[in-house]
């Protein structure tokens, strides 16, 4: 299970940074990814975890750091409303809010695996990829690699947890819910690319690019460059 795990998280993650370089689109909601460095830098510097682990941490740690030059490249993308500096502090103070809180939870529930943060980490993940896909009514940045590696990793990880501790009924529920919404996150997912008439298994398939709604232009404008201004509504 570890091994299953281990695999799909690396091919999710390979896939994630391919296809937000093609795209020029994060194709992760950035706040996972602060949520995934916080955790394994948690477990990694503070609550450390045994040291046959440590070299694989060590492996995970460096590829969220790629993704997270992604994000600060291209994450403020789907915050239009908030400026690159902005966005850049608001992703700084949320991995230091997201290491306090591991931090907190692992000496709170005195769990040095951390378990129970994982859990939360994919719970939310598997909400926000539906909300990024909604949000941005495009396949741009996504994966159906992502989304099926996602869905398998997370899956062998709850598997493994049962396996260890079978009477914890709060990481069963967690595991059985999370694979649910990912199999609707991964039919949304099939039908967009469907729509927009791309092969969903396609691993190299030409960017995505959405369209960018006009903005009106002021009528000020238009007369200087010679355009008619529109027609005054009738009272």
């Amino acid at each position: 299970l570890l091994t299953i795990q281990g695999v799909c998280w690396a091919c999710t993650y390979a896939v994630l940074i391919y296809r937000g370089t093609v795209d020029r689109y994060l194709g992760i909601p950035v706040f996972a990814v602060v949520l995934n460095l916080s955790w394994e830098l948690t477990f990694l510097l503070v609550l450390p975890h045994p040291p046959e682990q440590k070299p694989i941490d060590v492996i995970w740690v460096l590829l969220d750091l790629f993704i997270l030059r992604l994000a600060f490249r291209y994450g403020h993308r789907d915050f239009p409303g908030v400026s690159r500096p902005a966005f850049a502090r608001m992703v700084a103070g949320a991995l230091v809010a997201g290491f306090v809180f591991h931090v907190a939870l692992g000496w709170e529930l005195a769990d040095n695996e951390g378990i129970y943060g994982a859990m939360i980490i994919n719970l939310y993940m598997s909400l926000a990829f539906i909300s990024l896909l909604r949000r941005r009514g495009s396949s741009i940045g996504q994966s159906m690699h992502v989304a099926v590696g996602k869905c398998i990793g997370t899956l062998g990880a709850g598997a493994m947890f049962f396996a260890w501790y079978p009477q914890r009924n709060l990481l069963t529920l967690c595991t059985v819910t999370i694979f649910v919404i990912d199999l609707v996150y991964i039919r949304m997912l099939y039908r967009q690319l469907r729509v927009e008439g791309v092969r969903p298994w396609a691993l190299r398939r030409p960017p995505v690019r959405t369209p960018v709604p006009e903005r009106p232009v002021p009528a000020a404008a238009r007369s200087r460059a010679g355009a008619p201004a529109p027609a005054a509504p009738p009272p």
